[in-house]
């Protein structure tokens, strides 16, 4: 069973992923999560806080879906990337259920006026570079073409 907490974080996450940060409000997540209007302040020091708890979220799904595509050792690297690529523009693309990529969003949104946020969405964009980069490695220890080894400089692959 959901606690409050995550039932917040959880509606949180698909609002703000729909509308936005800003235009999504405390009193309208607590409407559609179906908790009393006093609750918020219970599980959240702030609405900025409550933000980081859904980028959080979020950030971990991301990884939990990265690790599963390139971490699929059945398929050579190239292909997993292929696939995780395809796998993103499905879900975030323009015919997706989801529009657009909530780390992205938040970047243009939020992170210019909060240093915490600023530093969850960098942390996570490292995250998603190296896990990348991992892949481009094996690909390149694989016997790639050149081509991948020359996206090291061009992606700034960093150094195992």
């Amino acid at each position: 069973m959901q606690t409050t907490r995550e039932h917040l974080i959880e509606i949180g996450l698909q609002r703000i992923h729909k509308i936005g940060y800003t235009a999504t409000g405390v009193m309208e997540i607590l409407d559609l999560a179906g908790v009393p209007k006093g609750s918020f302040y219970h599980y959240f020091r702030s609405k900025e806080a409550f933000a980081q708890e859904v980028l959080q979220r979020y950030a971990s799904r991301e990884a939990q879906r990265w690790e599963t595509i390139l971490g699929d050792d059945k398929l050579p690297p190239l292909k997993r990337l292929r696939k995780y690529f395809n796998e993103l523009v499905t879900v975030y693309g323009q015919k997706g259920p989801i529009s657009g990529c909530l780390l992205g969003q938040m970047s243009v949104e939020v992170a210019e006026h909060s240093p915490d946020i600023q530093s969850l969405l960098s942390s996570a964009f490292d995250d998603w570079q190296q896990a990348i980069a991992a892949l481009l490695r094996s690909a390149v220890d694989r016997g790639r073409p050149a081509s991948v080894h020359e996206s090291g400089r061009t992606c700034r692959i960093p150094p195992q």
